[in-house]
């Protein structure tokens, strides 16, 4: 048999992040510049980006190259689908339940670099997750999401990548406002040569 196509997973995975850990999750979601990420999530109001394959280093490259690219600032998220997990695994309920009782072998990017070792850390810290690693990819269940999310933003914080996110964001915010001025300044300069 053959497993189901990365993007039929990626919806059932987005699905599953809404629907059981109230995670806002988008599937196979367009940028502006025409770029697709697998999923693109928001959690405490902060993006994150997975993108998942069959193929080790695809999830990885994908993952470093959102960041590399500027499509986004905070986080990346690899994401490993054993291709064998989801051998003759047709229907939407059959991969819903591989994804709730297997785990997942995941890498955590920031600022282009794989976070995956010091992430390890704040996870041992959670009461409740025993995280493993294995051939540097992390280990976790879908249920355990949320804490995977919230260790990456404690990590962010430390490593200072939300104050950079923010100084981004205000940066891009002022460069939008000074066109708009500028933009709005013209149109005056030329009602007012035409009204002459």
């Amino acid at each position: 048999m053959v497993a189901p196509h990365e993007e039929v997973i990626n919806v059932v995975l987005a699905e599953v992040l809404r629907r059981k850990l109230g995670i806002d999750a988008i599937p196979e979601s367009q940028t502006l510049k025409h770029k697709r990420f697998d999923i693109y999530l928001t959690y405490k109001s902060i993006p994150f980006v997975l993108e998942a394959s069959y193929e080790e280093n695809d999830a990885e490259n994908d993952a470093k190259m959102r960041l590399e690219d500027g499509l986004i600032d905070t986080a990346t998220v690899a994401i490993h689908y054993d291709p064998k997990e989801f051998d003759s695994k047709s229907t939407l309920p059959e991969i819903e339940g591989i994804l709730e009782t297997r785990e997942m072998k995941i890498k955590v990017f920031t600022s282009g670099e794989d976070v995956s070792g010091t992430l390890l850390g704040y996870l041992h810290k959670s009461d409740n997750l025993e995280p493993r690693e294995e051939s540097g990819w992390i280990l976790i269940k879908i249920s355990d999401f949320s804490t995977l999310l919230d260790s990456i933003i404690e990590l962010m914080i430390n490593e200072d990548v939300i104050g950079r996110f923010v100084t981004n964001l205000e940066d891009e915010i002022s460069i939008f406002v000074r066109e708009l001025s500028k933009t709005i300044n013209n149109r005056s300069d030329s009602a007012t040569i035409i009204s002459e």
